[in-house]
């Protein structure tokens, strides 16, 4: 089985790929590809500007030695859904706007990244990109709660048992008509309009 796991910054990724993990699956970190492998240009806005096509022809070169090795594999990582992969199944960990911010703040994410990637959670980002581009299954998991539930929802999933999980079932859409505009406002003030 190879599952692609995706989500925008502070969706919990590492978290649950580290605990599927000790469930028999080898664990790739497309974080830690980059990281290794140098696949980056510069900076923007306090993130690295990662050579895309180059992260993915190395998680294509893991997803082929695991169908070789008749390996289970999570690979996890937030652009995954920006390139074209095929895998078993793609799982989007989705976290209500309010818990990501915080898990944002306290990572010490500027206020403009912060902002981006509330953003980019209001507006299915991550799960629309993956069905543009993967070549499997999509599901959308809700990890603002505890773990135990995700990986519950997860083992449903896995035991092809997961039609409740399909895309579009997670709406953050009260969070949006309580924002006056996304172009008027500071950074600050967006994020502070959003989640107030």
């Amino acid at each position: 089985m190879i599952i692609i796991l995706t989500g925008v910054p502070g969706t919990g990724k590492d978290t649950i790929a580290e605990e599927i993990s000790k469930k028999g699956y080898r664990w790739v970190s497309a974080k830690e590809i980059i990281e290794k492998k140098h696949l980056w240009t510069g900076m923007e806005k306090g993130a690295r500007i990662v050579k895309m096509k180059a992260l993915q022809k190395e998680i294509k070169k893991e997803i082929s030695t695991a169908k070789k090795k008749k390996q289970n594999l999570i690979i996890d990582g937030h652009l995954l859904c920006e390139l074209k992969l095929d895998a078993d199944i793609c799982i989007v960990l989705r976290t209500d706007p309010v818990i990501l911010m915080e898990r944002l703040k306290k990572r010490k994410y500027p206020e403009g990244k912060i902002k981006e990637n509330i953003e980019s959670e209001l507006v299915d980002y991550c799960t629309q990109l993956a069905e543009k581009n993967l070549k499997c299954k999509v599901y959308e998991v809700n990890n603002s709660g505890k773990i135990k539930d995700t990986l519950r929802a997860i083992e449903v999933i896995l035991k092809g048992k997961g039609r409740g999980f399909r895309p579009g079932w997670i709406d953050w859409t009260k969070y949006i008509n309580r924002i006056k505009t996304f172009q008027a406002a500071t950074d600050k003030l967006l994020v502070e309009e959003t989640l107030n």
